[in-house]
């Protein structure tokens, strides 16, 4: 259990020092913007693993309400990069959405299973 965890937050902690490297002043916009969506993965991912985590120290099921503000907050954030021009893609919010909610539910998944 807790190497997947460590694994786990050692991903949120790559992903955030990806958008930090990527955000400079110096950037152009295309790098700006995959930053943003970057961060707004990191931050939508480390959100939903918390609503997780809550949920099993208290035994109860995941509040939605917790795992609703982490889709508004991700859909926001898409909204404002893209909004800002230079993304070298546009359009791809419910599809990388999709990828992390998957990413989510398999390390959920995996920690319960123990995976090796």
């Amino acid at each position: 259990m807790r190497t997947s965890t460590i694994v786990v937050v050692a991903l949120i902690v790559l992903a955030s020092t990806v958008v930090r490297v990527n955000a400079g002043s110096g950037s152009t916009a295309a790098q700006k913007c995959e930053a943003a969506k970057l961060k707004a993965v990191a931050r939508k991912t480390s959100a939903k693993l918390s609503c997780e985590a809550k949920a099993v120290l208290k035994g109860v099921a995941v509040d939605p309400t917790c795992l609703s503000k982490a889709e508004t907050a991700f859909a926001g954030a898409f909204k404002k990069a893209e909004a800002k021009g230079g993304c070298a893609s546009t359009g791809n919010a419910a599809a990388i959405e999709s990828q992390v909610d998957s990413f989510v539910t398999n390390a959920q998944n995996c920690i319960e299973a123990h995976c090796g």
